[in-house]
């Protein structure tokens, strides 16, 4: 756990190593962390080789869509060996337009939650994506707004 820690990019680039090399993280928890979107593009090479982490919690940082979107992608990278199971994003800074970025969630097996709540999406957003989760057969997947 390394909550409220601003650990900056030095950090974020130590736990890539870390996950490589030293010893399997299966729950990192980065909450309050002051990090935003570009970090998670130097973390989000972590979950390529990660094979153990299954919950990754960024709540209470300064992350828009932009950055869910980096996550996203290198979460439904064909190489990647993350074994992903919960993404937790609640009390960031994501909007309306993080709604089509969910869609691709149904093609990451390993996926079963996302968290999203206190966030800047609006009650439209919000339910669209709960028709999304009735229409598109999410199986397994909850988002929660």
């Amino acid at each position: 756990m390394l909550n409220k820690n601003p650990i900056g990019i030095d950090g974020c680039k130590r736990l890539v190593r870390a996950a490589g090399s030293w010893f399997p993280i299966v729950h990192l928890e980065l909450r309050g962390c002051d990090l935003e979107d570009s970090y998670l593009i130097v973390l989000g090479a972590m979950l390529l080789s990660a094979s153990s982490l299954r919950r990754l919690h960024l709540a209470d940082n300064r992350i828009t869509e932009r950055g869910v979107s980096f996550i996203l992608r290198w979460l439904q990278v064909p190489e990647s060996k993350s074994r992903l199971e919960v993404l937790d994003m609640d009390g960031n800074r994501c909007q309306d337009p993080v709604v089509p970025l969910l869609a691709g969630c149904q093609h990451i097996p390993s996926l079963r939650s996302i968290f999203l709540r206190s966030n800047l999406v609006s009650d439209m957003a919000t339910q669209q994506v709960h028709d999304m989760l009735k229409t598109r057969g999410f199986g397994q997947i909850s988002i929660l707004l």
